[in-house]
């Protein structure tokens, strides 16, 4: 700090003591500033560190009952010298680690632990470093990437990738290969078509499970097998078409409704004499009127 930033400082806290915020820099404007003129910033300096000593440090200030030097000579030994301390200068940004354990920050990923997936953490990026921090608690410190050796990702040992890991079957599964040989056979095929998206095909076929009857979920794998079909998604539409077709479809042979229990239980009125309108009738009683 030179002598005049000393000054500054020096004046609004005078003034804070003072009971006169308001105020701020008006001893230095009006006082060292007032009537002056300044070669150049080592001028400045120089008549504000004669200033200080002589005038501003030197008068008696009436709310203190002294003058600056005075309580400068009767708190000095009382004070304890702080060691030289300067913070270093950072930025702070709000994160999301994806889902692959890693933050996104200029272009470049840095790697976070694992019980950070998922979260919001706070980056502090330096000149050289960038940290990882959740509140108080400091999760990673890397290195900065430039970009300039071709390095755009920064993991530390020991941070576990989600995306390094070994795919874990999904719970669901063993349940579904209890049913048979013929849902065993449809997952290990399952598996190497879909992929990644293994894991989201074999829930989808328990939810199913979980709607319908067994065997008919077994009868619908098998037909999907046999067609070659490993979308999952177009295995209920197989499950509700067999289902139509085993019970909701009027059998074709002719049959006498009208005598049915049921067509008699769910009729509302009596049956109508529909004699007046019979053709046969008709034509038998015009031919023995001829």
């Amino acid at each position: 700090m030179n002598a005049f930033q000393l000054c500054i400082t020096m004046s609004f806290a005078e003034n804070l003591l003072c009971g006169a915020p308001h105020k701020r820099f008006w001893h230095v404007e009006t006082n060292l500033l007032a009537g002056r003129t300044f070669k150049d910033d080592a001028d400045l300096n120089r008549q504000a560190q004669s200033w200080l000593e002589q005038t501003a440090n030197a008068r008696r200030i009436r709310e203190l009952g002294a003058s600056p030097k005075e309580l400068f000579v009767a708190e000095k030994p009382h004070l304890v010298p702080l060691p030289l301390y300067v913070p270093e200068v950072y930025q702070l940004h709000r994160r999301d680690v994806d889902g692959y354990g890693y933050v996104h920050l200029h272009g470049m990923r840095y790697s976070a632990p694992t019980k950070a997936l998922g979260r919001a953490v706070t980056v502090r990026e330096t000149h050289g470093e960038v940290i990882l921090l959740d509140g108080h608690e400091e999760l990673a410190r890397h290195q900065k990437l430039s970009g300039t050796d071709g390095r755009t990702q920064s993991t530390l040992p020991g941070h576990e990738r989600r995306g390094n890991r070994p795919p874990t079957a999904p719970p669901e599964e063993s349940r579904l290969r209890a049913l048979g040989p013929a849902m065993a056979d449809y997952l290990d095929r399952l598996k190497v078509r879909r992929g990644h998206r293994y894991g989201w095909s074999v829930r989808k076929l328990y939810a199913i499970l979980c709607q319908y009857k067994t065997e008919d979920l077994l009868r619908a794998v098998e037909l999907a097998a046999a067609h070659g079909l490993y979308d999952v998604a177009r295995i209920e539409g197989i499950l509700l078409q067999n289902l139509a077709r085993q019970e909701y479809l009027l059998p074709m042979e002719p049959q006498d409704y009208e005598d049915s229990p049921g067509f008699i239980k769910g009729a509302g009125t009596p049956p109508s004499d529909m004699s007046p309108y019979d053709v046969e009738t008709d034509r038998e009683e015009n031919d023995d009127a001829r």
